[in-house]
């Protein structure tokens, strides 16, 4: 089977991006929304922010977690403005050490994490539209295309408002169940990823999982929506207050991190292109040799939790 490289899957995402967003051809400020979400979201991505700035576009990543020394290499390659508001991860106050969940409490330690990425989304809203440093970033700025990382940073739903920017909403795993309502994504009963069930569901966890997809649709429109509102319609000071169900609708291209070949075979609407292996690239840096005494000074039970994660 003849491989298709990355930098080829990228002209084609990047034609289908022109396609959807014509002004794109004439150069665009275009802004990439990470909010709470860390180095991984970005790695996804990272060969498109690239890509888009050397087309010429004015690209800028917006943050609140330092990039890593990986991505930071990455991203001075190219014109590509960051902006990372100092301290604004210290005012947020959450922060979740996820190998240490994972590694202590197993998959369902990082079921429980869900709830605690919309509450952080809540908190960085709330935090930005009251800093006046964030407040003239914005007010100061304008983007023509405004993408938006899936977990729970809906807060530049506001921005999408404000700049009556396109809309483009980025998923990098498979499909979220809190995005399946609002982007018309099919249910097929497959287990959501995000809670760990098997493919061979109980009953009771084809209930669950049925349920899953309801449970963050109202949970977001009713809890963390208004909240939202609320605080960008005082810190922008709106004459016109903001409605994200109104802005989430008229959503312009959904990209979704996933491929037939890794996950379920997912029937996915016209909108939803799927981007699954965007980030692989045919050149591989080898491994470091690591002494076997680096692995006996590490404890059994330990080192055996770690490979159950590689594994799975």
């Amino acid at each position: 089977m003849k491989r298709i490289s990355s930098a080829s899957s990228i002209g084609s995402l990047i034609a289908v991006l022109l396609c959807s967003l014509p002004h794109l051809s004439l150069g665009a400020d275009i802004l990439f929304f990470f909010g709470v979400s860390t180095h991984s979201h970005k790695e996804v991505v990272l060969p498109l922010i690239q890509k888009l700035s050397d087309q010429g576009h004015n690209i800028s990543v917006f943050s609140i977690v330092p990039n890593s020394v990986a991505i930071e290499k990455e991203l001075s390659k190219s014109k590509v403005i960051q902006v990372i508001p100092s301290g604004l991860l210290d005012e947020i106050g959450d922060k979740i050490d996820f190998l240490t969940v994972r590694l202590t409490e197993g998959v369902q330690g990082t079921d429980k994490l869900w709830s605690t990425f919309m509450d952080m989304g809540i908190k960085l809203c709330q935090v930005m539209m009251s800093r006046p440093d964030v407040i003239r970033w914005i007010k100061s700025s304008h983007y023509d295309v405004i993408v938006i990382d899936s977990l729970f940073n809906d807060c530049a739903l506001g921005l999408v408002h404000y700049y009556n920017s396109s809309y483009v909403h980025l998923s990098t795993s498979s499909p979220p169940p809190w995005s399946s309502e609002s982007y018309g994504y099919f249910d097929e009963s497959y287990p959501e990823l995000s809670y760990h069930y098997p493919a061979k569901m109980t009953f009771l966890q084809k209930v669950s999982n049925a349920m899953r997809s309801l449970y963050w649709h109202l949970t977001r429109r009713y809890y963390m929506f208004p909240f939202m509102e609320s605080y960008i319609n005082a810190g922008l000071e709106l004459t016109e207050p903001v409605s994200l169900v109104n802005v989430e609708n008229a959503v312009d291209l959904v990209l979704v991190n996933t491929h037939f070949a890794h996950e379920f075979p997912r029937a996915l609407p016209p909108l939803v292109v799927p981007v699954g292996g965007m980030h692989c690239t045919e050149i591989s840096t080898p491994l470091p040799e690591v002494s076997s005494l680096y692995f006996l000074a590490i404890p059994y039970s330990l080192l055996t939790k770690f490979v159950d994660h590689v594994i799975m």
